[in-house]
């Protein structure tokens, strides 16, 4: 009997969403396009006085078509405002990053050049990584695709350029399946901070729309279960088992 439930029944980054997102031609689109809505009206509600929050053209395209131009994705950016006439001064973007951006996809040496750009031009840099089956864009972070030591299947990254890119520093929040997504803190203008919980956006979004959670079957395995480490597999297979006693489901 399939095991389907409205609310993210994980403990962070849902492991049989992701896998079947993966694995659906449009799936992630879906994901990605309602996410970034979700993450900009919350970061809405929440950012300080002299803040806004608006949607933006990302540096990652959609997919490539030889004969037409790139169509791009959405992305998040955070803006200082300066007086009431003039537009905000962007103080950090959050890019939600897609499989086609990741290597080895098609468009990804056209998002690590842009994303340099972007960073050495000063402006901090928060990157969304939950693709598991996919290598990470930023180097010198551990494969997890690859089983690399130390490596984990989702992470944040804050890449800071203040005061210059050679004296700036990106911080790496990697975590594992049925781990809560942490909550970090967001950088804003000067030495201004503001702690955000990506996880509860992230729940909001699992549950706003039933697509979701009827893409989740707790009582099978997700697609390509060999592409999450031995550890990661456990894990799937011990929450898989709460919920399954959760429903009362008979051995």
């Amino acid at each position: 009997m399939p095991l389907h439930a409205r609310r993210n029944l994980y403990r962070g980054v849902n492991a049989h969403l992701h896998s079947r997102l993966q694995h659906e031609p449009g799936g992630w689109k879906v994901f990605h396009n309602k996410h970034i809505g979700d993450l900009a009206e919350a970061l809405d509600a929440q950012l300080p006085p002299g803040y806004e929050v608006g949607l933006t053209k990302s540096l990652q395209i959609v997919e490539i078509h030889p004969d037409i131009e790139d169509t791009y994705l959405t992305s998040l950016e955070v803006r200082y405002l300066l007086d009431d006439d003039a537009p905000g001064v962007p103080v950090v973007r959050i890019e939600l990053l897609s499989p086609t951006n990741k290597p080895p996809g098609d468009g990804y040496l056209q998002y690590r050049e842009k994303r340099s750009a972007f960073v050495q031009d000063g402006f901090p840099l928060l990157e969304i990584d939950y693709l598991h089956e996919t290598r990470t864009p930023l180097r010198r972070v551990p494969s997890y695709p690859d089983r690399e030591p130390e490596s984990h299947p989702y992470l944040i990254a804050i890449t800071d350029p203040r005061p210059t890119p050679e004296q700036g520093e990106t911080r790496i929040y990697g975590f594992d399946v049925d781990q809560p997504i942490p909550v970090v803190e967001l950088p804003l203008a000067g030495d201004d901070r503001l702690p955000f919980d990506f996880g509860a956006v992230y729940d909001r979004t699992f549950e706003s729309l039933g697509y979701f959670g009827n893409r989740v079957d707790y009582a099978v395995e997700p697609e390509a279960m060999d592409r999450y480490s031995p550890s990661d597999q456990a894990r799937i297979r011990a929450r898989m088992a709460a919920v399954q006693a959760a429903f009362d489901v008979p051995k």
